[in-house]
This record gives structure tokens, C-alpha cells and sequence, in this order.
């Protein structure tokens, strides 16, 4: 299309001009949709192109206008034609604003936008980009719903100055209910009217705000139904002389009382201050990602505060969240730096001959496709925690610190997918946070075992004077490997079993050994009869 060249008027045939304006506008929006038709074509590739169209900074689509009057008129007159913008002059934004009518615009940039915009010596990139924000949204909207705004983010070596917004829309959005805004260059007047009728916020700005900023502000957001904060939480440890940076200690902690949706992903520390400061509705959906870092100490004691630190984190989780979880899916990454935990409330719970099953996604019809998408609420709980490559996820003290810090004490069923190789003494220590399991599921590892979980299973333990056995109400355990049980396992499944059938008197409800091939009659036959269900 940028290189291409108008046809004369007179050479356009009388079939096409005669086209109903309707099928000419469906024509345009194709064309539209061709390699660079939404791009400015350098001028030596273009040399039709008429003064206003490089005054302007018109796409190369715009060559329509100048076929015949016919042609001009149907395009003035399609509002759709002036939706699309990719890295746009302020002049030509202005110009697709009045001509699009009451249709939502689209407004693409790219790097490369950046890179031209460098050139200039009276701005760079950043107040380019803020200045076009302000001619889009300098009057107010009352009629506005839904409002996204979403900036690339620079190269890494790049620098970029941070740009005060005025409150948009003169602050004036009275029926604005939705609003995502992901520019981290920007400052955003927090206390402005727009934020006080939005039922759906999701903000990724940084966390130079400062306490005083956001908290005080999220004070006064009662109505917020949904809130998304991606790195955005108030910073106490970036830059400790500026009390901008000090997280706050308010006099009550800031009731939120319509949430019903909470995403955080941050730092841990900053995690667990904000949680701190605020009152989740037990009804909340609650997912967490975090970066788990080590509290300062000892290197020597690194995996050790790193520990610590996630237990501390997890317990600012409200309690009266925790103990509606009755079922967890467990899910550690591909890499030991990362976990997943999945935590269903009862009344999320999806039953299936018996198995729990966790809700599939949803779709938010207002995405845009072309921008990065929210994640679907489908828990009560969602926990995505990490940490740099030099320290380990998947570490005995960070397994018995996920359940010490989170307090299951409702759980009735848990799938550990992927399970480690982990000594008895840990695995006691995890089942002595969730006493009142009845159902356990555990897909091993190639390279791992069961032996030291089920070897726990048959342990005695005294709570408060009390003996019991661990997990006393278990009725049903499924356990998986990737290969044929080693001759170990199945004997220690047997004297396991039968441990647990003489202490309680009761036989275990339901047990499935996948894999189980290697499994001789006379074993088989012994676990059968401390079991309820055959195998």
C-alpha cells in the first residue's frame, strides 16, 4: 500500500463508482487490513501522497480519499475506517477522535514509534506518549464505560523519565465502571473523581506512589468490586530515607467492603504489608503471585530466611480465608524456582466419580486481544510463588513453610502433583497442619519415591497430651508413579496400612496404586484386606 499509486479518477472503472456505499465502506476496512495500510509510508516511497495527508501523519489507507468524490465521501462517512491507530500524530489522533463517532478507538504504538519519536530533540518518547493521552482525554466522558490504556515497555537499557497525567477526562466519567492501566512511566492523579465509580480496576504503574498515595486513596474506592495491582503496591524498601517510600500505619486497617476479586503480584514483603493493612471479605476471591525474597541474614541461613519469609507472607493471609479452603491442587513448575497451589472453597468444589476437579477459565469479553489479557478468577485461592534460580522452590523448609504459614485447617482434600522425594520428619510436619484430611492424591516424580510419605502415614504423633496417628480421618489415598513400585514401597504400603487398621480399628475407605504391575497376589491379597474398596 506504500508504495502504490493513486489512480486517476478517470481511470477508475464506472462498475466501482457505482458500488453502493455500504459495499465501498466493507471495501475500505479491508483494505484496511493489508501490510502497512495503518502505517505513514516514507514520502520518496509515496510521492502521491498530498500535502494534508503528510501534515497530518495519515496512514497509507487514506490514498481513498483522492480516488474520486464518491470514494471521499463514503470514507468520511465510515466511522469504522477511523478506529485504528498505530503510533499516531497527535494531529491525525485528533482527527480519527472527531470521525469515529460514538465506536471505540484502537490506539496501537511500537518500539519503533519510540525510536522515531527520539529523533526529535524537542521530546522524548514518553512525552510524546503522555501529550497524545491528554488530547484524547482532555474532555470529560460522561458517557464512558470502559477505558484501557497500555504502554509498551522499553528496552531495558533504555531511560525514561516519569510523566504527571492531569486527571483524565477532566475527571468527569460518571458511568466509567471498568479501567486497566498498564503504563509504568506515568504518574496517575490517584485521588481524581474518575477512580470513586469504578467497580473493576486493574493498575500496573510501579510502586514509587508510596503508602500515603495508593492506601489513602484505595480508602475512598469502596465501590471497587475487582481489584488487579501488578507491582503496584506501596514500597517501604526502595528508597527508606524518603517517606514516600515508607509504608504507612493507618489507625484502622482499609475496609473493602464489595470485593469480591483480589489479584496482587508483587514482592513478598510488600505482599504481606499490604495485606496487613487491609479487610478482605472472607466471600473474596484471593490470587497472590509473588517473588519470595530471603529476609536479610547469614548467607550461610539464606535457604532458611527464604523460609521464613514465605511463611510470613502466607500467614498475612486472612484466616477466615484459609479456613473455607477444603480442597488444594498443588502444582510445582517445571523449574524448582517456581510453585503453583490451587485452593478451592466448598462451595467451588467439582466433584466427578469422586475426583475434584478445578474450574476451567473464563474469557473477558472486554479484552482486547492484542494487548496482554487478565487471568479468569477460578478460585478461592491462588497462590503463585517464586524465587530467583540460587534458591529452591521445591526445598523441605519451603514445603513445610507453605502449609505452616497458610493454616488449612478445614482441608479435606489435597493433590500434590510432582511430588519431591522428601524425608518422613518433613512430611509429618506438613500433615500435622492439615489434621482433618480425608482424601490424599500424590503423582510422584520419575526420579522420586513414596516411601518416606507412606513411612510418615504410619507414624504415631502426640497432639496436645493426645497420641493419634497422623492424618487420623484419611479414608481414601491415591499414589502414582511414572514407573513400577519398587519392591520397598509395596512393603512399606502393607505395614503402613496395616498400622493404621489395628490403631483405629477401621479400614482405609478407598485405595488406588497406579502402576502397579509389579505387585505380587499375596500383596495385593494384604492390602485388600485393610482396605474397604479393592484395588
Amino acid at each position: 500500500m506504500a508504495s502504490s499509486r493513486v489512480t486517476h479518477r478517470s481511470r477508475v472503472s464506472r462498475g466501482i463508482c457505482h458500488l453502493p456505499p455500504e459495499v465501498l465502506s466493507m471495501i475500505f476496512l479491508e483494505v484496511q487490513t493489508t501490510e502497512n495500510a495503518l502505517e505513514v509510508p516514507e514520502l520518496n516511497e509515496a510521492p502521491h501522497r498530498t500535502p494534508w495527508q503528510e501534515s497530518m501523519g495519515a496512514p497509507a489507507w487514506t490514498d481513498v480519499l483522492f480516488v474520486c468524490r464518491l470514494w471521499h465521501e463514503v470514507a468520511l462517512g465510515c466511522s469504522s475506517l477511523w478506529t485504528q491507530m498505530v503510533n499516531p500524530s497527535v494531529e491525525w489522533a485528533e482527527e480519527c477522535l472527531s470521525r469515529s463517532a460514538a465506536i471505540p478507538l484502537v490506539l496501537n504504538s511500537t518500539r519503533q514509534w519510540m525510536k522515531k519519536i527520539k529523533l526529535s530533540v524537542i521530546a522524548p518518547d514518553a512525552y510524546m506518549y503522555t501529550k497524545l493521552i491528554d488530547i484524547l482525554t482532555s474532555e470529560p466522558a460522561p458517557l464512558l464505560e470502559y477505558l484501557s490504556l497500555w504502554q509498551l515497555a522499553p528496552d531495558s537499557h533504555e531511560v525514561h523519565g516519569d510523566f504527571q497525567l492531569d486527571p483524565l477526562f477532566s475527571g468527569h466519567t460518571p458511568s466509567l465502571r471498568r479501567l486497566r492501566i498498564d503504563m509504568p512511566s506515568c504518574y496517575f492523579a490517584l485521588h481524581s473523581p474518575m477512580f470513586l465509580s469504578l467497580t473493576y480496576l486493574m493498575m500496573k504503574l510501579g510502586s514509587r506512589y508510596g503508602s500515603e498515595n495508593l492506601l489513602v486513596a484505595l480508602e475512598n474506592w469502596k465501590q471497587l468490586q475487582t481489584l488487579i495491582l501488578w507491582y503496584s503496591l506501596p514500597s517501604h524498601d526502595t528508597d527508606s530515607a524518603s517517606p514516600d517510600y515508607e509504608l504507612l500505619v493507618p489507625a484502622n486497617r482499609i475496609e473493602l467492603p464489595n470485593l469480591q476479586q483480589l489479584r496482587l503480584c508483587d514482592t513478598s514483603s510488600r505482599l504481606q504489608s499490604f495485606l496487613s493493612h487491609t479487610l478482605i471479605p472472607t466471600s473474596a476471591l484471593l490470587h497472590l503471585n509473588s517473588v519470595i525474597a530471603p529476609i536479610p541474614g547469614n548467607p550461610q541461613e539464606e535457604q532458611s530466611n527464604l523460609a521464613s519469609a514465605t511463611t510470613d507472607m502466607l500467614s498475612s493471609i486472612p484466616l477466615d480465608i484459609t479456613e473455607t479452603i477444603k480442597a488444594v491442587y498443588l502444582c510445582p513448575s517445571s523449574v524448582d524456582s517456581q510453585l503453583c497451589m490451587t485452593a478451592l472453597s466448598e462451595d467451588e468444589l467439582r466433584a466427578e466419580n469422586g475426583e475434584v476437579l478445578v474450574p476451567d477459565k473464563g474469557l473477558d469479553p472486554d479484552e482486547d486481544n492484542r494487548v496482554m489479557v487478565d487471568d479468569a478468577f477460578y478460585a478461592k485461592l491462588l497462590l503463585q510463588l517464586q524465587n530467583d534460580e540460587a534458591h529452591d522452590m521445591s526445598h523441605p523448609s519451603c514445603f513445610e513453610a507453605i502449609f505452616k504459614g497458610l493454616r488449612f485447617s478445614g482441608l479435606r482434600s489435597m493433590r500434590l502433583d510432582g511430588c519431591h522425594t522428601y524425608s518422613t520428619h518433613t512430611w509429618i510436619e506438613v500433615f500435622k497442619t492439615i489434621n482433618n484430611l480425608l482424601d490424599l492424591e500424590m503423582c510422584f516424580k520419575e526420579n522420586d519415591t513414596a516411601n518416606e510419605v507412606i513411612k510418615a502415614l504410619g507414624t504415631e504423633i502426640s497432639t496436645n497430651g493426645d497420641d493419634h496417628l497422623i492424618l487420623p480421618k484419611l479414608t481414601k489415598l491415591l499414589v502414582q508413579h511414572p514407573v513400577n513400585f519398587p519392591r520397598s514401597t509395596r512393603e512399606h504400603l502393607a505395614t503402613m496400612l496395616a498400622i493404621r487398621h489395628r490403631y483405629s480399628g477401621l479400614k482405609l475407605h478407598k485405595l488406588n496404586m497406579v502402576n502397579k504391575k509389579e505387585f505380587d497376589e499375596a500383596i495385593l491379597a494384604e492390602l485388600s484386606s485393610h482396605v474397604d474398596n479393592a484395588l
